[in-house]
């Protein structure tokens, strides 16, 4: 083809090398020996007041921590429930305002509201919620981290007792890829244990909840 100026020559010049890049380029979407995509689902956030700029997300997470394995981080009560901040930003250090969830309710809140079945993924599951690893001495009732694996017939990764837990890292973005540390108030690390699900039949699980701010 005839150029007509200067530009036509580079334009048919360049085109013509793009082709050829085009021809020989090979590109792997799903490669050998890679990694899935690490993502994260946030339920709510909280600010800390002490901190300039501070924002820490609760939610959950496709790695945790280095894993490979699936985690959620959020509220837990010393009255076996869940608590998830229906509207705006908590302050860090404030009560919990929000609504109170058994773990049924937790879990079914998850697909309504964040399309997240916590059931389809039989991947163990790391369960970073305070007072969750085991129910109060002598209330005859089931751990947090028992019901769920219970509703979800998956397996739990409790981390403590029945006690308060927390991230070093303080939210949810450093702990996907990370190896950071789960501690209790003391900053003394927790090591997971892993809570095995009941069979169907013997499960018998109430559904009461509750709204407190």
């Amino acid at each position: 083809m005839k150029c007509f100026s200067v530009w036509d020559c580079f334009w048919m010049s360049d085109s013509k090398k793009l082709k050829r890049l085009k021809k020989n380029l090979q590109i792997k979407f799903e490669p050998e020996n890679a990694k899935p995509v690490a993502h994260y689902k946030s339920f709510f956030m909280e600010t800390t007041p002490t901190i300039e700029e501070k924002r820490d997300l609760s939610g959950y997470v496709s790695d945790f921590m280095g894993t490979g394995e699936p985690g959620i981080l959020v509220h837990g009560s010393s009255i076996v429930k869940i608590s998830i901040v229906m509207e705006g930003i908590r302050e860090y250090g404030d009560d919990v305002c929000g609504k109170y969830h058994t773990p049924r309710e937790f879990y079914h809140y998850l697909i309504r509201r964040h399309s997240l079945d916590l059931a389809k993924d039989k991947r163990p599951l790391h369960l970073i919620c305070c007072y969750s690893g085991m129910a109060k001495e002598n209330s005859g009732k089931l751990s947090i981290a028992q019901e769920l694996a219970n509703i979800t017939q998956r397996k739990i990764w409790a981390y403590g007792g029945y006690e308060k837990v927390r991230s070093l890292t303080g939210g949810l973005f450093l702990m996907i890829n990370n190896t950071d540390e789960i501690t209790n108030t003391n900053k003394v690390k927790l090591e997971p244990k892993l809570i095995e699900p009941h069979r169907p039949e013997f499960i018998r699980i109430k559904t009461n909840s509750s709204c407190r701010c």
